[in-house]
């Protein structure tokens, strides 16, 4: 409750905290880039103790609104690339760009929940593909990668997109879990 910079003011007080969860009306560019500086502040400059794990979540009882963009998750990596874990159990969506995934060497697990293309559109495969071409390089030590599309995804005749040997999955890897997806 109260203001944004309250609320990233307290964020950057609690210098032992490890998890955090926020809203997803939080998870725009510029507030996460606020957020990761209060903490780096807080903790003269440094993430110490890391912050392991982040989630973005939309209230009970709330419709999910759709507003991760690709830019938005690639970008993490940057602002916080001491994480472990990135659950995302709001919308998600991907529009047609896919961008390269920021390094996270630490990162062992992300879930993408009720990902779509857009207003009530599964995203096509070679989107989906693209994200995981993208994001499997950046990660060498994920462990676990969940993504469940909010509209079950069917490729059309036309879509061949497929994973290359250029992009094989990170050896650390022992959970792939791709939910209504085809």
């Amino acid at each position: 409750p109260g203001s944004l910079d309250a609320a990233i003011k307290t964020i950057g007080a609690a210098t032992q905290l490890q998890d955090l969860a926020i809203p997803s009306s939080w998870a725009k560019a510029s507030h996460l880039a606020n957020i990761a500086h209060a903490v780096r502040v807080a903790r003269g400059g440094a993430a110490v103790p890391l912050l392991r794990r982040l989630m973005v979540k939309e209230r009970a009882g709330r419709e999910s609104s759709g507003i991760w963009q690709y830019k938005e998750l690639a970008s993490l990596g940057e602002l916080f690339p001491e994480l472990e874990s990135i659950c995302i159990q709001e919308g998600y969506c991907f529009g047609t760009k896919i961008e390269p995934f920021y390094p996270m060497a630490r990162l062992k697990h992300l879930d993408l929940g009720f990902v779509s293309g857009g207003f009530r559109k599964p995203p096509s495969t070679d989107v989906l593909t693209a994200l995981l071409c993208s994001v499997l390089p950046a990660c060498p030590a994920l462990e676990g990668l969940s993504l469940d599309g909010r509209h079950y995804m069917c490729p059309k005749d036309t879509e061949l997109a497929q994973l290359s040997d250029a992009t094989p999955l990170p050896q650390s890897l022992k959970l792939l879990e791709l939910s209504n997806t085809s």
